[in-house]
């Protein structure tokens, strides 16, 4: 019998009434999905913490603040990328890899193209880094830093010229390169210090 009420009760409300109470309930909901995704920045400012920090060589934070940014926003690959770069600055190549690998998966990009290349580098797959540079550069012809990686892979593989000549163009699109000038230095000392060949 109470059922029966309970029945009664709940049909006695104008089904307009009903659909539209239901209608404002998820307009509400969708309002505020809404408003929380645009006052949420994301990882933005964690990027920008981060690369702070990897300007200032404070490697282990930034790390610590790509992390924690990696746990909210898991499938960012901006956030993953610059993990990878961090680490790779760091030196810590094998920890570097698998998140410059998912970068690349997530958005083949030519800054992802080249962190995953200069991690290869840094792993001593120097074929396998050359052909990731070529395929940055292939998107991004003024891409500095994958300029530069080519300029390691030239100077280990003894081409100095070809070395001094990526070096040089590398610093002419993104002078900010870590240790650029000290390359370039490096490969000019090595090149006057080569016996002249005769005419």
């Amino acid at each position: 019998m109470s059922n029966q009420r309970a029945s009664l009760k709940y049909s006695r409300i104008p089904r307009p009434l009903w659909t539209t109470c239901c209608g404002f309930l998820f307009l509400g909901g969708m309002i505020s999905l809404i408003v929380g995704a645009l006052t949420d920045p994301g990882p933005s400012k964690d990027l920008q913490l981060a690369s702070r920090d990897i300007q200032t060589g404070n490697y282990a934070q930034a790390e610590a603040v790509l992390k924690g940014s990696l746990q909210r926003y898991p499938r960012n690959s901006a956030v993953t990328n610059e993990l990878a770069w961090a680490l790779y600055l760091d030196h810590k190549y094998a920890e570097a890899e698998p998140y410059a690998v998912r970068s690349v998966a997530r958005a083949r990009r030519a800054n992802n193209l080249d962190t995953l290349a200069h991690v290869e580098l840094g792993l001593g797959k120097v074929d396998t880094a050359a052909v990731g540079f070529k395929e940055a550069l292939d998107l991004d012809p003024k891409n500095g830093d994958s300029l530069e990686g080519l300029g390691q892979i030239a100077e280990r593989r003894g081409r100095l010229d070809e070395a001094l000549s990526l070096y040089t163009r590398a610093r002419g699109y993104k002078p900010t390169i870590k240790g650029i000038d000290q390359r370039i230095d490096h490969v000019q000392q090595q090149l006057q210090q080569q016996p002249k060949q005769p005419k």
